[in-house]
């Protein structure tokens, strides 16, 4: 199941119902926003290599795997990795204020 982390939460959500349905419907959406795709050129690289050293490293906990090596894959990879249906709301609250406080800050995330 380690190299399938969709299908891991995919199945662990069909054992809740409506709920797991949510609950893969938010982390689907999550993902998308992980394209980063308002962003354009070198500033979007800069902007995913910032989100995977900040979320592989508080997230970490939730991998077999350490942060010097999540840091480097792609955000949504990070994401199927450590995302269960147990920390869901955790992780996507934890995406939802580092993308809003981000772009906050002068509407750059890449700055």
């Amino acid at each position: 199941m380690f190299f399938f982390p969709r299908l891991r939460f995919l199945i662990r959500c069909l054992d809740e119902g409506a709920q797991g349905k949510k609950k893969m419907e938010n982390v689907l959406a999550i993902e998308n926003k992980l394209k980063f795709d308002w962003i354009d050129g070198e500033k979007r690289g800069m902007a995913i290599r910032r989100f995977c050293e900040s979320f592989a490293g508080d997230f970490e906990k939730y991998s077999r795997w350490p942060a010097k090596i999540l840091k480097g894959k792609h955000p949504s990879r990070i994401l199927w990795v450590v995302v269960f249906p147990e920390n869901n709301e955790e992780i996507s609250l934890w995406i939802e204020g580092y993308l809003k406080d981000k772009l906050n800050e002068g509407s750059d995330i890449a700055e």
